[in-house]
């Protein structure tokens, strides 16, 4: 339900982001029932990624009800009245949900049971329980199954409400090779279609999984689960029910304890995954108050292993032909469905279609004197959280917020990325009313790790002559040979130098940086500024990194390519090896000539930076 995010009394206002979202693979199916409201749903049809058109069944009729699925506005509630069977706080007694999503980008309509309007209260005078034995299907495009290839992943996702508080069962959505009977309610007993096959997500058949989600398989039109194989007569033997550790049981109050729930539900399908070739299944649930990320995904199967058919028992592994998966395929009793995405990548199936995508959102939970707060995060962002008693405050009345580990800059508490998820705790405000919203920023580069012009002199670094003739010597100051530079880079008046004028012979110099410490960094580059001007042919220059404890060199040696003539200082990055990483080191500019007598002006180094990637 789009609604502000509220703490008891602390409303939460919007996220600002100016972050460019993740990068699609491909959204295939999207299925939003954008049709005609207040219309059944069989025979209507053309959603992305499918082909012909709804047939859907519910063995309830009467009072001018056929036996179909309907169609509701989004933003509208159902109409559907409530038996009391489950309290609600709801005092009207009639079904809250509207169609729409927290977390979730919706549009078009949402479809399931006919509401009071369209067909008595479930309490009036009609006979029977609506919403007994629905099933509902539709082809799937062609194209889409071509994309079900041994090595790749395809991801399902769709909203399941509850729409009656009776005897309701989870649809359990099935991609499958055929579909459901008329009537059978899926054949969740005993099998899909004609010995079809299919992934699905629970829903039966025992009588106490019936409100359940959890992965499951039709193989040759046998039901399987992580129990394996379920017979027919399992309805009700506890020996076959999947356990609480396994599954998830389908909630019916939301948060603020209003029935009709939103429960999201996610498939992963890796093709031909296994080292037999088997394919994994992987399903988890998620709650409107969730914040969906893949991440959080893995997580929930960390804590609940059963949840992926990857840690089964050998013999259970599904081993199916996906090539004759044409059908999607909706089977349970007393529910609604909407947003059915299918695609490629975890983001596609969340937030795919053609609805906008919606920003990421602040969940705030209370957790005694504190509140937890969350947001989704991204790589190379910084968040800074406000908080103001007044919603319409300009932004900059907004109050900085300090949180444990925020930087202090100038009164504004910058706060790192932790993506995909940044979770904070804080004591809880005493305002009866307080908002909350969070900036995004790109992340500064960090400062570099030495930036050096020598305009204000040599400083720490060294020159040093390891040859015996002394005839060259590094120099700092303005270049004055016979050619080449006459100015250090961009015209300034310092630069180091091979003798400020022209080379001698026989010479071995080395120029050192001052001691730089490379620990806890995972990459360094080295960037100067350059000008060669020496004679072509015997002459070299290296750059060396050297650990400052044993002068022992670090990584290979850097060629400078002597035998370049420049026309101007020429900008050369080095990365610095990761022999280097995690040590103490001096860099080395090393200058070797051979014993012809020129007239050039040799080396010329200027403008040295070592930057550092951000953490």
């Amino acid at each position: 339900m789009k609604r502000h995010w509220i703490c008891e009394k602390i409303a939460v206002g919007a996220l600002l982001s100016v972050a460019v979202g993740p990068v699609h693979g491909e959204l295939l199916v999207y299925e939003p029932f954008d049709y005609l409201p207040e219309e059944i749903l069989t025979g209507q049809g053309g959603a992305l990624g499918t082909v012909g058109l709804w047939n859907t069944f519910d063995t309830i009729a009467g009072d001018g009800k056929s036996q179909d699925w309907f169609v509701h506005a989004e933003g509208t509630t159902s109409g559907v009245g409530l038996s009391s069977a489950n309290p609600s706080a709801e005092p009207s007694g009639m079904h809250r949900w509207d169609g729409t999503v927290a977390n979730l980008p919706t549009s078009g309509g949402y479809a399931g049971l006919w509401g009071a309007d369209d067909w008595n209260d479930p309490d009036g005078p009609n006979t029977g329980e609506p919403g007994r034995n629905m099933s509902g299907d539709v082809g799937l495009d062609p194209s889409v199954t071509a994309t079900f290839q041994g090595g790749t992943t395809t991801w399902i996702s769709y909203v399941s409400v509850r729409g009656w508080d009776r005897n309701e069962e989870h649809p359990n959505l099935v991609l499958a090779s055929d579909p459901a009977p008329d009537g059978s309610r899926g054949d969740n007993f005993g099998g899909i279609g004609a010995g079809g096959s299919g992934f699905g997500t629970g829903g039966g058949p025992t009588r106490n999984n019936r409100t359940t989600i959890y992965p499951m398989f039709y193989d040759a039109g046998q039901y399987q689960n992580v129990n394996g194989a379920i017979p027919g007569n399992a309805y009700n033997q506890g020996a076959f029910e999947v356990a609480a550790g396994d599954r998830f049981d389908w909630r019916e109050l939301d948060e603020e304890g209003y029935f009709g729930a939103v429960n999201i539900v996610i498939v992963k399908l890796e093709w031909d995954a296994e080292a037999g070739g088997e394919d994994v299944i992987s399903v988890v649930r998620f709650l409107e108050t969730d914040v969906l990320s893949e991440a959080a995904f893995e997580s929930r199967i960390a804590e609940q292993p059963s949840l992926t058919s990857t840690n089964w028992d050998e013999a259970n592994k599904p081993d199916l032909d996906q090539s004759q998966f044409d059908t999607l395929t909706f089977m349970g009793l007393k529910f609604f469905v909407d947003e059915i995405r299918l695609g490629t990548t975890f983001d596609d199936v969340i937030k795919g279609g053609v609805s906008p995508e919606i920003q990421p959102q602040l969940h705030i939970t209370s957790n005694g004197s504190d509140l937890k707060i969350q947001w989704e995060s991204h790589p190379g962002m910084f968040y800074v959280l406000r908080s103001s008693t007044d919603l319409a405050a300009e932004l900059p009345a907004w109050n900085s917020v300090n949180v444990p580990g925020s930087v202090d800059n100038n009164g504004v508490f910058e706060i790192a990325e932790t993506a995909p998820l940044n979770t904070h705790t804080i004591l809880r405000p005493g305002d009866s009313t307080r908002f909350y919203r969070v900036e995004e920023f790109l992340l500064p580069p960090p400062p570099p790790l030495l930036e050096e012009n020598f305009e204000s002199g040599a400083g720490d670094w060294v020159a040093v002559v390891n040859d015996v003739s002394n005839n060259t010597l590094w120099q700092l100051g303005t270049p004055s040979g016979s050619t080449g530079p006459i100015t250090g880079a961009a015209g300034s008046a310092n630069a180091w130098s091979t003798n400020l004028g022209d080379y001698g012979t026989n010479s071995d110099i080395s120029l050192f940086s001052p001691p730089l410490d490379f620990s806890g960094l995972s990459g360094a580059e080295l960037t100067f500024k350059a000008y060669r001007d020496a004679d072509g042919f015997g002459d070299t220059a290296i750059v060396r990194f050297r650990r400052v404890a044993d002068d022992v060199q670090l990584g290979p040696d850097h060629d400078l390519d002597m035998d370049v003539f420049d026309t101007g200082y020429t900008s050369i990055s080095v990365p610095v090896p990761g022999e280097a990483l995690g040590e103490n080191v001096r860099i080395e500019f090393n200058f070797v000539s051979d014993g012809t007598a020129d007239a050039f002006s040799g080396l010329s180094i200027d403008d040295v930076v070592v930057t550092v990637p951000a953490p």
